[in-house]
């Protein structure tokens, strides 16, 4: 029997924003650090009513080059315009969750549940982390 965690946060104005083609459309963010006990294949479904963005980086995420170190994306996998991310991830590794929109400047509340192998810790990363003009 799989486990099963959950973390539930909204993108707000306080959110960071980044520009994923940098051609000054910009989207709120959530980065979330996560870790697995075990190696192995684990799921993350998010649920929200924006349709939401999910991508996966190892090590880090640098909103200044969206594709460094960028490991899995998706959106609309899931019914609702949601995003499934079905990966295999090793327990010795952290990796980056962030969720953003499709949409310009939008902002509610959204959950993502993880399902694996073994335990998922999510902490979210500081929202003041990164710090750039706009």
């Amino acid at each position: 029997m799989p486990y099963q965690n959950t973390y539930h946060s909204s993108l707000a104005t306080d959110n960071q924003v980044y520009s994923p083609d940098c051609d000054k459309k910009y989207f709120y963010y959530e980065s979330i650090q996560v870790k697995v006990n075990t190696t192995g294949y684990y799921s993350f479904r998010s649920y929200s009513g924006l349709d939401v963005y999910g991508l996966i980086y190892r090590n880090s995420f640098n909103p200044l080059d969206p594709s460094e170190n960028q490991f899995s994306a998706d959106d609309d996998s899931e019914s609702n315009l949601q995003f499934r991310l079905n990966i295999r991830l090793t327990g010795d590794m952290t990796y980056v969750l962030v969720v953003t929109t499709n949409q310009i400047i939008q902002k509610r509340a959204f959950s993502v549940v993880a399902l694996g192998d073994s335990h998922v810790t999510f902490k979210p990363i500081s929202k003041y982390m990164y710090t750039f003009a706009m």
